[in-house]
């Protein structure tokens, strides 16, 4: 990563998001498109390899290292990616296991609705990527203990200048933490398409009332809608209507004897 994580845009971190968690299992191809296409998120970047194929495995999601189809592979490989630090084996192991597990965990995000849950995901995140980030914390940062109690509990942190006891500095932040607090922030704008046949059914409202992703979807569903009212009640709806066209019929030509 870059000495400094740059401060990614409103419009580029929500195109990032939407992308990732929709993501077709059934196109080989998606990953390395999403990769390729946001390269500004560090998906390659070696640190991201090494904290999820070392060390991320969330509570309800299947690890990485599990996937019956990557297990092999990654026994083999995953040594030599983190060593050698090669571009091509580090775009593999991006498109492999980095963005499958990122689409889990950002879906699994999207649809949570209990706001606790939602909260303790960034700090499941940042606990997992930072724990193989040692060599990335800030200077300064070492460990103390109370001053009245120096047989106390041991305490990560920083002495200040003032001698007074702080807490640690944080590190570098990843790209993928920025999206995670983009939808954090704009949770009550996440939606998924009710149109079951969407290719892409989880997107952001542009307003309130927004149900669907497109106008597409909107004219599909409301089409699928009609036909299954014809099937199901249009027998009955002609039946009716004929019935109402002959009682007109008859009440016309009474009046017309009348006359």
């Amino acid at each position: 990563m870059n000495s400094q994580t740059q401060k990614l845009a409103a419009r580029r971190l929500e195109q990032f998001l939407v992308e990732l968690v929709n993501l077709r299992a059934d196109d080989p191809e998606a990953a390395s498109r999403l990769v390729r296409r946001f390269l500004e998120f560090g998906l390659s970047d070696w640190v991201l390899v090494r904290a999820v194929c070392t060390s991320i495995s969330l509570p309800g999601l299947p690890s990485v290292t599990n996937s019956a189809t990557h297990v092999a592979l990654f026994s083999k490989s995953v040594g030599h990616i983190i060593r050698a630090n090669s571009r091509s084996a580090l775009t593999l192991a991006a498109e492999k296991w980095i963005c499958p597990y990122l689409q889990k965990f950002f879906l699994a995000t999207w649809i949570e609705t209990d706001t606790r849950t939602l909260q303790w995901s960034r700090i499941v995140l940042a606990s997992q990527l930072y724990r193989t980030r040692k060599s990335l914390v800030p200077p300064g940062n070492t460990g103390w203990s109370s001053k009245q109690n120096r047989d106390g509990p041991q305490m990560s942190g920083r002495i200040d200048e003032k001698g007074r006891c702080r807490l640690p500095l944080a590190p570098e932040e990843f790209p993928i933490e920025q999206a995670l607090d983009y939808l954090l922030k704009n949770q009550n704008r996440r939606r998924q398409c009710p149109n079951p046949e969407c290719p892409a059914p989880y997107f952001f409202a542009k307003r309130h009332t927004q149900r669907y992703c497109s106008e597409a979807c909107a004219q599909s569903s409301d089409l699928d809608r009609k036909r299954r009212w014809w099937s199901k009640h249009g027998s009955a709806w002609r039946e009716q209507r004929m019935h109402s066209r002959k009682m007109r019929k008859r009440t016309t030509d009474k009046s017309k004897k009348g006359k």
